[in-house]
């Protein structure tokens, strides 16, 4: 595929899984946000940028991109990061984002991988470019958002170099005390597909209520990145 010049690439970062809960994490105990928060880049091709005739056609396969618009074969490899920030909200309302008005930035509470890759996915039916969050944990509680910015970021002279392309918010979600948290919901089908793409994340196939003892079959299982 040859573009005739100009054209450019635009980008659209969307929280597509937002967590429902956490428990606060301990020394020795850590148990990741639950559902995994999930983002999704999509890529646009934009010709004619700023003109009459500018059209706009988002990229509907990422791993055989033509080299000359995404610089790479593979996006899941190389270049592409999406880093997160954790932000507790002032009170319990549903705010969040860029609506809510007291916030705090909490990162420093955040533990787990802040900085992620891309990976692709297949989802409801179609092929997914996303960047999945999946062993956050917080050593607050509280009321919480999520923010994303996404980094195309290129290797020039040895050197990591990399801009901010995109970014969104989440949605809100709370972190609880040990013994105040809720039962545990079944495993989403977005957090499915991501095992289903060979990416580490727990699954759960039914409901886990606090305090009942397991049985083997309601232990957790977590799909190993191939």
């Amino acid at each position: 595929m040859t573009l005739p010049p100009p054209w450019t690439l635009r980008f659209l970062l969307t929280e597509i899984q937002s967590p429902e809960m956490g428990r606060k994490c301990g020394i020795v105990d850590r148990r990741p946000l639950d559902p995994p928060a999930v983002v999704q880049l999509q890529a646009f091709i934009v010709t004619d940028p700023g003109t009459a005739i500018e059209h706009t056609m988002e990229i509907q396969d990422y791993e055989w991109a033509p080299l000359e618009i995404l610089r790479r074969k593979d996006l899941n490899s190389a270049g592409y990061l999406c880093e997160t920030e954790l932000f507790m909200l002032d009170d319990a309302g549903n705010s969040f984002g860029a609506s809510a008005t007291n916030y705090v930035n909490s990162t420093h509470d955040l533990i787990g991988s802040k900085v992620v890759e891309s990976a692709i996915i297949k989802y409801h039916g179609r092929q997914c470019l996303v960047f999945p969050f999946t062993d956050l944990s917080s050593k607050a509680t509280g009321n919480f958002f999520l923010g994303y910015k996404f980094f195309d970021v290129l290797q020039l002279g040895g050197q990591a170099v990399g801009s901010v392309q995109a970014q969104c918010w989440g949605n809100s979600f709370r972190v609880y005390s040990s013994k105040d948290t809720p039962p545990m919901n079944p495993s989403t089908a977005l957090t499915k597909s991501l095992a289903d793409a060979g990416l580490r994340v727990h699954q759960r196939s039914q409901r886990r209520e606090r305090g009942k003892r397991k049985r083997p079959s309601d232990d957790d299982s977590a799909a190993s990145q191939s």
